[in-house]
């Protein structure tokens, strides 16, 4: 299909020593189309996160391919796998992760600046992106002087800003009180059908994983499409 963004095929990943290893991910295939929201839900310690590790580069798997945007990841030398995330992908983790000397703006603004755009365009997407989201009276207020839905706003802002084929997201609503963690995810999913920008979340919260248009249980190192 040339409408996929996101791909793995034969992805094994296990952890540990000699005798003493744990497969964690065995033989996993998975496929993300352009625009689809996936849930994946699963036991905790069950390899959820460690499968969006390898779908972004961030580890690297004992065996089997990602491809991203039709690229496969692990033929790509460091910095070319750093360019690949930074363009293509954006990432939403349960804590923020946002630096905390910088402002709102700044912190958005630095994936773009990163990617080698001018000062003031970059700026000038960060704002549009934080405006969007009623963080406009805010561009300048750093992490420390946010709640967590508005540093959990930034963060989702950071994801964005580059118009990544895809958003791999962790537990993104995790710390946040239940009618915050609605509006946030509810602005991701917005988003998401925006600008058809594939949405990968995991997630413990079964009722948030129902509203994505497609849902995978990971359990033994295998997912299974439940919807």
């Amino acid at each position: 299909m040339n409408n996929l963004v996101l791909r793995c095929s034969g992805l094994t990943k296990s952890f540990g020593s000699g005798e003493v290893r744990v497969d964690v991910l065995h033989d996993l295939d998975m496929e993300i189309p352009r625009g689809e929201s996936v849930a994946i839900v699963g036991a905790s310690g069950c390899g959820k996160s460690t499968l969006l590790h390898l779908l972004a580069g961030l580890d690297r798997p004992d065996a089997g391919i990602v491809e991203v945007g039709g690229r496969r990841i692990d033929g790509l030398a460091d910095s070319e796998q750093a360019r690949l995330r930074n363009r293509s992908l954006g990432f939403v983790y349960q804590m923020h992760h946002l630096l905390p000397e910088f402002s709102a703006l700044e912190n958005v603004a630095m994936p773009p600046l990163i990617g080698g755009m001018a000062v003031e365009e970059a700026c000038g997407k960060a704002t549009e992106l934080l405006e969007r989201v009623d963080m406009g009276d805010r561009l300048q207020h750093r992490p420390g002087e946010l709640s967590g839905g508005e540093r959990q706003r930034v963060a989702v802002c950071r994801a964005l800003v580059m118009d990544p084929d895809v958003v791999l997201a962790d537990e993104p609503t995790g710390n946040l009180d239940p009618h915050t963690a609605h509006e946030v995810f509810d602005l991701m999913k917005q988003l998401n059908a925006e600008r058809e920008i594939a949405l990968v979340l995991v997630t413990h919260d079964e009722a948030l994983a129902k509203s994505m248009q497609t849902g995978y249980r990971l359990s033994e190192g295998q997912v299974v499409r439940e919807w």
